[in-house]
């Protein structure tokens, strides 16, 4: 599902821009068509990579995909350059757990991720659940660094979801995740006891 939305698309990027589904960073058609794009585009192009990058997550020994990261992270950024301010910090918390969760041969590094979470919670004032669970998740489980991996979801946890209305539902979501991480943390911390009732 999450590769047939992403060649949806992929189909709307390439009759706006022809040749855009042949494009290659390495082979340098890429970029110049990323130039083209205008702020309107910029959801096609999170999306677009939200969705690629999703189903990589799902297996990461897809070779296929994972070639295709150098193609996905340009959009992205050239994403950000035109609206860093889309959906809120959607780009921001997007970006958080790229860095987060990619190995740096492919792009990964912990120190952007760790500025993007902080330009999230600066757009959000603090109340984006979503940032909270993905610096847990991408930042805390590797590090093993249950304290701050706790400190997060109950950050999360304590937002108002009725604060703000445009982002109720996502808060909503992020906060049962929260939830379950809490009451999961046994599986994801190797030094933390097996509940008795497991």
């Amino acid at each position: 599902m999450y590769l047939r939305g992403h060649e949806i698309l992929y189909d709307a990027l390439e009759l706006k821009f022809p040749g855009f589904k042949k494009a290659t960073v390495a082979e340098g058609t890429m970029q110049p068509i990323l130039q083209k794009c205008k702020k309107s585009d910029v959801g096609f192009l999170y999306w677009s990579v939200a969705g690629g990058l999703a189903a990589y997550s799902i297996d990461i020994m897809d070779f296929t995909l994972s070639a295709r990261i150098s193609e996905w992270s340009a959009m992205i950024h050239r994403a950000y350059e035109l609206n860093p301010d889309f959906d809120g910090a959607a780009l921001d918390e997007f970006l958080l757990i790229f860095y987060a969760s990619l190995p740096e041969f492919l792009g990964g590094d912990m120190d952007k991720a760790i500025h993007h979470y902080n330009v999230a919670l600066e757009k959000t004032g603090g109340n984006s659940a979503g940032a909270y669970v993905s610096y847990a998740q991408n930042i805390c489980v590797p590090a093993q660094d249950y304290d701050t991996y706790k400190e997060r979801l109950e950050s999360a946890l304590a937002i108002d979801p009725n604060a703000d209305k445009s982002s109720r539902l996502v808060n909503i979501i992020n906060q049962r995740k929260a939830h379950w991480l809490l009451e999961n943390a046994w599986t994801l911390f190797s030094f933390l006891p097996i509940p008795d009732n497991y």
